[in-house]
């Protein structure tokens, strides 16, 4: 994962293109789910793969503010037409996937029980996790939240792909 990570971030086009930033953290999530689990392991262990997703995180995070500025300042040079910019939006999909990818690295630090498939990881996979009820169901419920957060995203990020790929089509 490591190695995924530095290529990522020598990868100058995560800052500049929104469908390399989507790519790339789409790839970080999907080898999370489908990965080893030494892939998950290994980016609770070490810190450079949270420090980039949360980097880029405020980075399209910044972007999507500096884009509903400009929106906003257009529109009030244009006195009550309302327009809504695309790249706001984009931005804050990014930032959104990307805040996604950090809660579930921090997730699996915190909770290091749960496999990267949301199950145990102990040797009967039916037997739930040994912790007291209360924070089983909170652990439970919080990686619920964070998976249907993940999978909308995701869903949103791919028709931002496919428009992409459509405009680039007609040009």
């Amino acid at each position: 994962m490591i190695t995924i990570v530095n290529c990522l971030i020598h990868h100058g086009d995560i800052r500049r293109s929104p469908n390399c930033a989507i790519k790339g953290l789409i790839l970080i999530l999907r080898i999370f789910q489908f990965g080893p689990v030494e892939v998950l392991k290994g980016a609770r262990e070490s810190s450079s793969c949270l420090v980039f997703v949360d980097n880029l995180c405020g980075y399209w995070a910044a972007k999507q503010a500096e884009a509903a500025w400009e929106e906003a300042e257009r529109n009030q040079s244009e006195m009550g037409k309302i327009e809504t910019s695309e790249d706001k939006l984009t931005c804050l999909l990014i930032a959104r996937l990307a805040s996604l990818v950090s809660m579930r690295i921090r997730f699996h630090a915190r909770h290091p029980e749960f496999s990267s498939h949301y199950t145990s990881q102990g040797e009967d996979e039916s037997v739930p996790p040994k912790m007291p009820r209360l924070f089983t169901v909170k652990s439970v419920s919080a990686l619920l939240d964070l998976g249907g957060g993940c999978d909308a995203v995701c869903d949103a990020c791919m028709s931002v792909i496919e428009k992409g790929l459509e405009v680039r089509k007609e040009s």
